[in-house]
């Protein structure tokens, strides 16, 4: 499965909980599905930050990268050891 990476050209600012709020330069990995991604709705693409934080944003405020069949994102997340 291909995953896009998409960067932000712009900084956006969440409005509301479903939201991801953007920081220009850096890359977001679209989420998958037949709602997902590009698919979410007019104006507004789904994505994941490299903190695993999932929200939709403005599609006009990205770009998408160039990506091979097996370019994921980094996730960054913390483990709490109990």
């Amino acid at each position: 499965m291909k995953v896009i990476v998409v960067v932000a050209l712009y900084p956006y600012d969440a409005q509301g909980d479903d939201e991801l709020g953007l920081h220009a330069g850096e890359r977001y990995e679209l989420t998958s599905g037949e709602h997902g991604g590009e698919n979410y709705g007019e104006g507004w693409w789904e994505g994941i930050n490299s903190y695993g934080k999932h929200g939709i944003f403005p599609s006009n405020y990205v770009s998408i990268t160039e990506n091979g069949p097996d370019h994921r994102l980094t996730i960054l997340a913390q483990v709490q050891i109990i």
